[in-house]
């Protein structure tokens, strides 16, 4: 199956002469990656033609969001490790970098409300100084 990712492009595109493969080879062959991707062996050989092309783009999103899933595991390990090691290598007397208390936006309404936190925090912290000074 080639990259073991994506189906090995139809024989026919070389030539059916030069096809090694029969044609029950060839739809095994197929059926196999599709049915690797959620479809059923009845979909494969009796489905309609458009079903193909949705499981290849609900495929294609999958692997799209995993990616972007993968991404973010790898930020907040990152974010971990950095407060961890900022901790632990901070000069003494200082405090290293506090782990974030919230969940890191994603959609827009979520960077509102972050927004919206950090002001409420910055003026807090401005109304905390004027009282001490």
């Amino acid at each position: 199956m080639g990259d073991g990712v994506t189906p090995p492009p139809p024989n026919y595109y070389n030539g059916w002469q030069d096809n090694s493969l029969s044609l029950g080879q060839f739809l095994d062959e197929w059926c196999a990656y599709y049915m690797a991707i959620g479809m059923t062996r009845n979909e494969v050989m009796n489905g309609e033609r458009d079903a193909f092309d949705d499981y290849d783009r609900a495929h294609e999103y999958r692997r799209v969001q995993n990616n972007q899933s993968y991404h973010l595991e790898g930020l907040y390990n990152y974010i971990a490790l950095s407060c961890a090691l900022s901790s632990a290598f901070a000069e003494k007397g200082k405090k290293g970098t506090p782990y974030p208390p919230y969940p890191i936006p994603l959609t827009q309404t979520e960077r509102e409300a972050e927004k919206k936190r950090n002001i409420e925090k910055t003026l807090e912290w401005v109304k905390k100084r004027k009282r001490n000074a």
